[in-house]
């Protein structure tokens, strides 16, 4: 009778796994046969024996089967071992009198594999990330959904899913998310995967993904000089940025932007930097401007300079003492030297902000005389002074453009001779 048996009538095991099948004798008559069977695929209403007692003695037809506990108990270990082992299964005593039999039903599911991958693209030059999560060969399908920081995807993320069904009974269901990454700030998403397989029903994966960083721009500018020719540049720096700005150079017109000379890029550790070099006599006085683009950036970021305007006002005689105090006109500086005098410099000073500049010397339009030269900002007359030295003379201080003059009068006293004494007993010729 079936109340004299005690049996598990659903159970549930995982494919790959053991499940325990449990079926016991409560009854007083003796046992002498007991067997687990189920019905034979490959023949209609026959009944195939898994394993049990015959004799007393145990036995076991399936490998998936261990071996029972005793003729009263059929408890048994059984290894799901493919999809096809659910159904139903038997389980008989029989006794001199009787055959007890009662049925129950294994359910089999598959534990689904959980694979992600992260691509990613540029849309209307928006850069894109895409993760797949997928939940493949589970039974029943898993379901899927997207986590991040714990909160589900804002409306600037898309999500799309796609299920697939087999004909043994498994299911792969696969879930997209896509985001624009300059709007994703944590390196982390979540899929969420619920199965009754899984250790822990919801279970979460989690996945990196890149993120952006907005860099820290800024302007600089220097001068340098090479083979006498001076030249500004302009350093444009992003730094801190991920991925790396996009910089460009704008300078006040497009015409003069042809005369940039050379652009030196560089990529130093998290530092992006394009270094751009012109002649210093370029834009004087005018704006130069870094433009960074990037996708964190709301906008444009800009970044000015003014460069500096130099002047040149003025050229005057530095050397006080040498000066003609009688003359008055300020278009002239008048020197007056002696005939003779030795190491004779004259100083000059240039008026103006300019960052150097050159001096040349003409006299009264002609190249200087022998004896007489240029060293920085001095007038030199090497030797002796002679008469000859005499005359007007031009100084013209410049830096490029930028130009100022002075006149100098310079004046030789001749040297005065002084008559020998006579001898007063030659003189009276005593």
């Amino acid at each position: 009778m079936e109340e004299d048996m005690e049996i598990d009538r659903n159970v549930t095991g995982i494919l790959g796994e053991d499940v325990f099948l449990r079926c016991q004798y409560l009854g007083q008559n003796d046992i002498t046969d007991a067997s687990w069977k189920r019905p034979d695929s490959r023949m209609k209403r026959s009944m195939k024996k898994l394993t049990g007692y015959k004799n007393n003695k145990t036995f076991s037809k399936d490998p998936d089967f261990s071996a029972p506990a005793s003729p009263t108990n059929l408890t048994v270990k059984m290894r799901v071992s493919t999809l096809e082992a659910q159904g139903e299964y038997t389980c008989v005593f029989a006794t001199d009198e009787e055959e007890i039999t009662n049925s129950m039903f294994l359910t089999v599911l598959a534990r689904p594999d959980i694979y992600t991958v992260v691509t990613e693209d540029t849309d209307n030059a928006t850069h894109y990330q895409s993760v797949t999560c997928s939940a493949t060969n589970g039974k029943p399908m898993a379901l899927i959904r997207w986590e991040i920081n714990g909160s589900p995807p804002t409306n600037d993320s898309s999500v799309g899913m796609r299920n697939t069904s087999y004909t043994n009974g498994t299911a792969t269901m696969t879930s997209f998310l896509r985001f624009p990454t300059h709007l994703q700030d944590q390196d982390r998403v979540t899929c969420v995967v619920q199965h009754p397989t899984l250790p822990d029903p919801t279970t979460h994966v989690t996945v990196r993904v890149e993120t952006f960083v907005a860099p820290n721009v800024t302007i600089e500018t220097y001068l340098v000089l090479e083979y006498g020719e001076e030249f500004w540049v302009v350093t444009c720096d992003a730094a801190g940025g991920r991925p790396r700005a996009d910089i460009t150079l704008m300078l006040p017109n497009q015409e003069v932007s042809s005369m940039l000379q050379k652009e030196v890029v560089m990529d130093a550790g998290d530092t992006w930097v394009r270094s751009y070099r012109f002649p210093a006599e370029l834009h004087e006085g005018e704006n130069i401007t870094c433009l960074f683009d990037h996708p964190k950036f709301p906008h444009r970021e800009l970044r000015t300079v003014t460069l500096p305007a130099f002047s040149l006002s003025a050229v005057r005689l530095q050397n006080p003492g040498l000066a003609d105090s009688s003359n008055e006109s300020q278009a002239v500086e008048s020197v007056v030297l002696e005939e003779g005098q030795s190491n004779t410099t004259i100083g000059l000073e240039v008026i103006g902000d300019v960052p150097r500049y050159s001096i040349v010397c003409t006299k009264e339009e002609q190249s200087l005389p022998e004896g007489v030269a240029v060293f920085g900002s001095a007038l030199t007359l090497q030797g002796p002074v002679e008469l000859y030295h005499a005359g007007l003379y031009e100084c013209e201080a410049s830096y490029y453009s930028h130009r100022a003059s002075v006149l100098l009068d310079i004046t030789v006293n001749p040297h005065v001779k002084q008559p020998v004494p006579m001898d007063p007993g030659k003189m009276f010729g005593m």
